[in-house]
C-alpha cells in the first residue's frame, strides 16, 4: 500500500507532523515562508517563528533572504557521509 496524495491525507500529515509539511511544501514549491507556515499548520506568527527557527538549528532548514519580506526558506541539502575505511 502506497502514499496517496489528496487533500485530506496531505491536511492530516500536515496537522499529526508538521516538519512533514515543512519539507513537502518546501520541496514542491523550492521553499517555505512563515506565511505559507502560519497557514499550513493554523497557528501564529510567533508559533511559526519559533518553529521554523527550530528547524533551522536543526539543519533541517535554511533561512534565506534579507529583510522580513524577503525571509523564506528551503530544504538543507543533505551530503552522504562517506566512510574512510579502507577497502579489505
Amino acid at each position: 500500500m502506497g502514499f496517496h496524495r489528496n487533500a485530506k491525507t496531505v491536511s492530516h500529515w500536515y496537522r499529526l507532523h508538521p516538519t512533514f509539511g515543512i519539507v513537502l511544501h518546501a520541496k514542491e514549491n523550492g521553499k517555505i515562508t512563515n506565511s505559507d507556515y502560519q497557514t499550513l499548520n493554523n497557528v501564529s506568527k510567533p508559533t511559526a517563528t519559533r518553529d521554523l527557527s527550530e528547524l533551522v538549528r536543526k539543519k533541517i532548514i535554511i533561512m534565506q533572504g534579507s529583510g522580513k519580506r524577503d525571509t523564506h526558506y528551503t530544504l538543507q541539502s543533505f551530503e552522504p557521509k562517506m566512510s574512510h575505511k579502507q577497502p579489505i
